[in-house]
C-alpha cells in the first residue's frame, strides 16, 4: 500500500523521516510547498528521498487559465449581484485572492498521489486544510495517510471574521474622518467650480509624489492625457488618495488648473457605516460539486472563502455608493479608469449604468502584463456575465494579443493606445555594453520575490567575480526581507543595497538584470542590458517579458546562474548586438508611444453606446 506522510514544514523532516525510514530499497518521494535549504535537501538525498518530477503532468497555462476562468464563470452565474462583484475571488487578482495558488497545490498533490510510483510520498508545508481536503478525497481508495506534527487550525476561520470585522470599524472611522477633511478644505471650492456642464471624468490615484511642485498635479497613471483632455473637454479628475491624506486636501486646494476631487468627497456619512458593514453578511454560494482540470474541488474553493471570510474590501465596495451620487450631481459624459478587473471598478461600472447609462466608459491597461496576470483573462463565460467598460486601451499590440490569447475578448473590444505611464522609457537609448559582473537584483514588492534572492545569492555566494546590488520594492523594503535571508547568504563583501540611487542609475551600472515580475525588467531591455528571468516554478508565469526571446534568459531552481552569466558574458559583440535590435522592436510593438492619435483614442472611440450592455445591466441580479 503506497502511504502518503503530510509534514507541516522542512524544520521537522529529519526526525520523521528517521523515525519512518528504516526499511532499506523504499522508492521514496517528496513534493514541497516551501523552500527545501542545502542540509535538508543533502538529508533528503542521502536517505533516497528524491523529489517528484512534474507534478502537473505537463498541463499548460493556458489550460490552467480556462479551467480557472470556468471555475469562477460557474460562480458567476450562482452569485449574480453587487456583493458578488465586490469579492475579491471573483475580481481574480493575484494579489488579494489566494485561490490559483491553492488550486495549483492541489493539482499538483492528486497529480502526485495519483502516480503511485511510491512506497512512500512526503508532502511538505502543504497548508492543513489541503491536506485534510486531500486525505478526505483518497481515503479508502487504497493509500495510507499519516500526519505528522500536524494540526488543524480550525480557530483561523473564526480569526479572518475578527479581523473583518476589525477592518470594517477602522475604514468606518477611516472613510468619516476623510469625509471631513475633504469637506473642511474643498467644499466652497469645489462648489464654486462646478457646472452643469457635461464632464470627461478620469478616474485615479494620487501618491504624495502626485504634488512634487506646488500647484502643479502630475498623475502617476495618466500623464499626459490630463493635459491632452483639458484643452478639449470639461476635465474633472476623481482621485482615491494613497498618501497623506490632509497633505492631498491642502495642495489640491492650492492647483487651479485641474477640478481635482477626492471619491470621499462623494460619500455620505451612512454610506461609510452601511458599505463598511453589509460585506460582513454576505456569504458566496459555492455547488456541492466544482470540477477543476479533472477533480472534485469545491472544498478548496470554500476553504479559501472561510479563511478569508468570503472577504469583500470594504473601501472598495464604498466606490458603488460614491460614483452613484457623482452621477445624481454631475452629468458625466465620458469616464477613463484603469482596468485591472478589480471589485472597485465593476463597483463604478455597475453604479453609471444604473444612474448615468448614457455615460461612456473607457479602461486603461496601464502595465505590463505577465501570464499570472489571470484577472484579465476573461473566459467565455465569463465575459458574459461581468461587468465590463465599452472599450479597453491598453499599452500596445502585445497587451492586446496576450488578453485575446488567454481571454476571450472580441476583436473591437481592446484598442491598443499608448504608454502612459512609460513616457521616460521611450527616451532611453542603448548604453555601451558591459562584462564587469554587476548584477542588478530588481525585486518587487510581495513576499514571494524572497525564493528569488534566496536563489540568486546562493547561487553566487563567495564568488567575487560578481557584483551583487539589490534593489527593493518601497512596499517591501530591505529592512523586512533580511529577516527572511540568511545572514550567511547577504552578509558578503560583494552584496551591496541600492537605498539612494535612482533606478536609471543602478541599470546603468549593471551588466545583467535579474527580475521575476517587475517593469524595471522592460526600462533595462530598452537601455540595452541583459536581462534574467527567474521562474520559480509556478504554472502561471510573473515574466513581464514572456513573449520576448531575445537578449533575455530564464532560470529556474536547479539551474546554474553562473553557467547562464558566463552564456551572456560568451555572447560574441554581433550577436549581442542583433538580438538587442530585436528586443528593441519587441519593446516598440509592447509600448507605444505617446502622439496626439494615441491620445485622441482616449476621448473619440465611442460615437454611441455599444450593443450588449443588456448583458452588464443584469450583473447586479
Amino acid at each position: 500500500m503506497s502511504q502518503i506522510i503530510f509534514i507541516p514544514n522542512s524544520h521537522i523532516i529529519k526526525p520523521q523521516i528517521a523515525k519512518i525510514l528504516k526499511e532499506k530499497g523504499l522508492n521514496c518521494k517528496y513534493l514541497s510547498f516551501e523552500p527545501i535549504n542545502e542540509d535538508v535537501e543533502s538529508f533528503l538525498s542521502a536517505q533516497n528521498v528524491f523529489a517528484v518530477k512534474d507534478p502537473l503532468s505537463g498541463l499548460s497555462s493556458e489550460e490552467f487559465i480556462s479551467a480557472y476562468n470556468d471555475l469562477i464563470a460557474e460562480l458567476s452565474l450562482d452569485n449574480k449581484g453587487l456583493l458578488w462583484w465586490a469579492t475579491d475571488i471573483s475580481s481574480k487578482n493575484r494579489y488579494t485572492s489566494r485561490l490559483p495558488s491553492a488550486l495549483e497545490s492541489f493539482l499538483k498533490c492528486m497529480n502526485a498521489i495519483k502516480r503511485k510510483d511510491y512506497d512512500f510520498l512526503f508532502i511538505i508545508g502543504a497548508s492543513p486544510f489541503l491536506s485534510n481536503h486531500l486525505a478526505g478525497l483518497i481515503k479508502g481508495n487504497d493509500y495510507g495517510i499519516r500526519f505528522k506534527g500536524f494540526y488543524l487550525k480550525g480557530k483561523a476561520f473564526l480569526a479572518s471574521y475578527i479581523k473583518r470585522i476589525v477592518n470594517a470599524l477602522w475604514t468606518v472611522l477611516l472613510v468619516t474622518g476623510r469625509i471631513l477633511c475633504a469637506r473642511v478644505f474643498l467644499q466652497k471650492r469645489i462648489a464654486a467650480r462646478l457646472t452643469h456642464e457635461p464632464y470627461y471624468v478620469i478616474k485615479s490615484f494620487t501618491y504624495d509624489s502626485s504634488f512634487k511642485t506646488t500647484g502643479v498635479y502630475q498623475d502617476a497613471f495618466f500623464g499626459k492625457l490630463t493635459a491632452h483632455v483639458r484643452g478639449k473637454e470639461n476635465l474633472l479628475i476623481l482621485v482615491n488618495v494613497l498618501g497623506n491624506y490632509r497633505r492631498a486636501m491642502q495642495e489640491i486646494r492650492k492647483i487651479s488648473t485641474d477640478l481635482i476631487i477626492p471619491l470621499e468627497y462623494f460619500v455620505s456619512w451612512w454610506d461609510a457605516w452601511r458599505d463598511s458593514f453589509i460585506p460582513l453578511f454576505f456569504r458566496v454560494k459555492v455547488r456541492k460539486e466544482i470540477s477543476f482540470c479533472g477533480y472534485e474541488a469545491s472544498e478548496i474553493v470554500k476553504n479559501e472563502l472561510r479563511q478569508t471570510g468570503h472577504k469583500i474590501q470594504p473601501y472598495q465596495f464604498l466606490c458603488y455608493s460614491a460614483m452613484k451620487r457623482l452621477a445624481q450631481k454631475v452629468r458625466v459624459k465620458k469616464i477613463v479608469m484603469v482596468y485591472e478587473n478589480n471589485p472597485w471598478e465593476k463597483m463604478t461600472i455597475l453604479a453609471l449604468r444604473k444612474y448615468s447609462p448614457t455615460t461612456q466608459i473607457f479602461s486603461y491597461q496601464h502595465t505590463v502584463i505577465p501570464p499570472a496576470a489571470i484577472n484579465l483573462f476573461l473566459g467565455a463565460k465569463e465575459y458574459a456575465a461581468v461587468p465590463l467598460p465599452d472599450k479597453i486601451l491598453t499599452l500596445g499590440l502585445e497587451s492586446k494579443e496576450m488578453m485575446r490569447h488567454y481571454g476571450s475578448y472580441p476583436e473591437d473590444k481592446i484598442i491598443p493606445a499608448c504608454g502612459l505611464r512609460f513616457e521616460n522609457v521611450f527616451s532611453k537609448t542603448a548604453l555601451p555594453r558591459k562584462r564587469d559582473g554587476n548584477i542588478l537584483l530588481a525585486l518587487e514588492g510581495i513576499k514571494d520575490v524572497q525564493l528569488m534572492a534566496d536563489y540568486v545569492l546562493r547561487e553566487l555566494k563567495g564568488d567575487e567575480r560578481y557584483k551583487i546590488n539589490i534593489r527593493t520594492h518601497p512596499l517591501l523594503p530591505w529592512e523586512y526581507l533580511k529577516k527572511r535571508i540568511s545572514p550567511e547568504l547577504y552578509l558578503k563583501p560583494n552584496i551591496t543595497i541600492s537605498h539612494n540611487k535612482s533606478l536609471i542609475e543602478d541599470i546603468t551600472e549593471a551588466n545583467v538584470v535579474i527580475y521575476w515580475g517587475t517593469a524595471v525588467a522592460m526600462e533595462a531591455l530598452k537601455m540595452g542590458r541583459p536581462v534574467i528571468h527567474f521562474n520559480n516554478g509556478f504554472i502561471l508565469s510573473f515574466d513581464t517579458l514572456f513573449n520576448c526571446h531575445d537578449l533575455k534568459w530564464t532560470v529556474t531552481y536547479g539551474d546554474s546562474l553562473k553557467k547562464t552569466l558566463e552564456e551572456i558574458d560568451s555572447l560574441d559583440d554581433k550577436k549581442f548586438a542583433s538580438q538587442r535590435e530585436r528586443a528593441a522592436l519587441y519593446l516598440e510593438k509592447y509600448v507605444y508611444k505617446i502622439t496626439e492619435d494615441s491620445l485622441n483614442k482616449f476621448i473619440h472611440l465611442c460615437t454611441c453606446l455599444p450593443a450588449g450592455r443588456e448583458n452588464h445591466r443584469q450583473a447586479c441580479g
